[in-house]
Order: structure tokens, then sequence, then C-alpha cells
């Protein structure tokens, strides 16, 4: 029987295979294909936001129908925003509010500032976030796609959200947080909480570091090796 394949998906939080600051680290994906000796493809990109998070996975299924895959979705943070754009003919992620590289970007960073300042809302976004979910994770459950969520924002734990949605929606837990960042924060599971990387002259690199990879692969694991996919 043919092994299935792993589906990554999500924002830098996957993406990345080193830092700017030169700190090594073995990225999660990695870690967990070696350890089942499974193949994996990687869908992430940095500055993704999570409605590009969702329509990659609503992108990829209807393009590569396989009942033989397991998606790792890695859910991005609330105050990013994503929206299909005719400027350049495709899903966009917004995420950056300075130094465009181009007259396009600039339009961008200028949208998503006045965003920012005059549509954010937390609770509407906390309220969209779980509709998207709640809408994604039921279509995927139609078509008996494996799969298995966690989120970074520190909203993940936010009063609006109940055990109920996690539960449904196979998200994991992190000890008493559904926040991967929030826990990598009080746990020193950050690049920037290892002393040698957090000095003058050095950018704060705010990703996992390698405990922190270690720390999601096995949790990643401990949901497939027991077949909790929803």
């Amino acid at each position: 029987m043919d092994k299935p394949t792993l589906h990554f998906f999500g924002c830098s939080f996957t993406r990345l295979e080193k830092s700017d600051t030169g700190y090594v680290f073995n990225n999660f994906r990695n870690i967990i294909s070696e350890k089942l000796q499974y193949s994996f493809i990687d869908h992430s990109k940095s500055g993704n936001s999570n409605e590009k998070i969702i329509d990659d996975i609503y992108t990829h299924y209807n393009d590569n129908i396989n009942d033989d895959s397991i998606y790792v979705i890695q859910f991005s943070f609330n105050d990013r925003f994503g929206i299909y754009s005719d400027l350049v003919d495709k899903f966009i992620s917004m995420c950056k509010r300075e130094k465009p590289d181009d007259y396009t970007e600039s339009i961008f960073i200028n949208f998503y500032n006045d965003w920012l300042k005059f549509f954010y809302s937390r609770k509407g976004r906390i309220r969209e976030f779980r509709k998207q979910v709640d809408f994604m994770c039921a279509w995927l459950r139609s078509k008996n796609v494996k799969f298995i969520c966690f989120a970074m924002d520190y909203d993940a734990d936010s009063e609006y959200y109940t055990n109920s949605f996690y539960e449904l929606n196979n998200f994991i837990e992190f000890e008493n947080t559904y926040s991967l960042y929030g826990y990598a924060c009080m746990n020193k599971l950050r690049i920037t909480d290892i002393s040698e990387y957090n000095i003058g002259g050095i950018a704060k690199d705010y990703h996992l570091n390698n405990d922190g990879h270690i720390y999601i692969a096995n949790k990643i694991l401990e949901k497939i090796e027991n077949k909790k996919f929803y």
C-alpha cells in the first residue's frame, strides 16, 4: 500500500528553512517526513494570510484530487488580509506596511494600511476566521480529506471560540492554549529567545527555534500516528 503524501499549508512559520540571523534549525516538515518516511509537498509562503491559506487548500484539492493525502494546515495571524487582485491576476496576502519594492506593491501597502486604520476589527476578524474555518473543514470532511490544523494568532484563545470549534475542526492544543505562537513565547521556543541571537546589531527573528520545530513536529506526529484527522 502506498504511503500518503503530506501537504503543508501556512505562512513563514511553516515555510522557512533558515534564519537571516545565521541560526540553524531543522524545519518541522522535515522532522515529520523523516520520522514517517512520507514524502511531502510544501504549499506555504511567507506572509500568507488565512484567506490565502484557505484559497491554496481549495485550489490544490480541485487541481489534484488525491484521497491518499494528509493536509497539515498552519493558520496565520488575523491582522493579515487576503483578497483576489485584478492588478496581478491572482490571490494575494497583505501584511507588509512599508518599503514597497515596486509601484504595484505600493498600491497594496497603501490599501492595507488604510484597511488596518479604518476597517480592521478584532472581533470581526475572529468571527470571519471561525466562519471560514468551519466551512473549509466541513468541505474537507465531505471530500474525505484527512487534515490537521493549528493556529498561531494570540486570539486563538479568544472567548469567541469554543472547545467544540477546535475539536470539530481538529486543531492541536498546546497545553493550555490553542496559539502556538503564544505557547512559544511562554516557553522560549523562538529564535529571539536564544540569548546569542538576541543582541544588538542582529535583527530579531520571532520564528520557531529548533526546540520549537521539534515540539510542533511531535504534536503533529501524535495526531498522525493515532489517526486523529477529523
